[in-house]
């Protein structure tokens, strides 16, 4: 199941006994991408959480070659794809420049890390601009789970 567990969850619930569907024949990009959407409409996610799911969706849409990656228009002679975050903006319907600041900490923060604070005190925008702001290396040294061993 990609969209829907929470109607899905409420229909058990009410001992539904039959729940409507629609199957796709989605690869699993596809599904991603559709999974990260209902969570970025939702305005349930933490910062660190959208920091994530917008590197994640950048890097599946640039994948499938339906946006470019990087901000601002195209060079002239480059293709004409949109940029990740202009096109985000207008999908979600939010600000260009929020979804860029989501991305930039997504990208300069190791996905161990971010997965690690969110949730928690560290979950702040601010704390997230300091993690992006360090290099990947000394963002794990504080031995959080997952995080790949760095040289000394």
């Amino acid at each position: 199941m990609v969209a829907g567990r929470h109607r899905y969850e409420a229909a058990l619930s009410l001992k539904w006994t039959h729940i409507s569907a629609v199957v796709r024949p989605w690869d699993e990009d596809d599904a991603s991408l559709w999974e990260i959407d209902e969570n970025l409409m939702r305005a349930e996610l933490s910062d660190a959480q959208r920091a994530d799911h917008h590197a994640r969706r950048e890097a599946i849409m640039v994948r499938k070659g339906l946006v470019r990656s990087g901000p601002g228009q195209p060079k002239k002679n480059s293709d004409k794809l949109s940029a990740y975050s202009a096109t985000a903006a207008a999908e979600l319907g939010v600000d260009e420049r929020t979804v860029r600041r989501d991305l930039s900490r997504g990208k300069k923060i190791a996905p161990e890390v971010l997965s690690e604070v969110a949730g928690t005190d560290l979950d702040k925008g601010v704390v997230l601009d300091r993690l992006a702001a360090t290099p990947i290396s000394q963002q794990c040294l504080a031995g959080i789970k997952g995080c790949p061993a760095t040289a000394a």
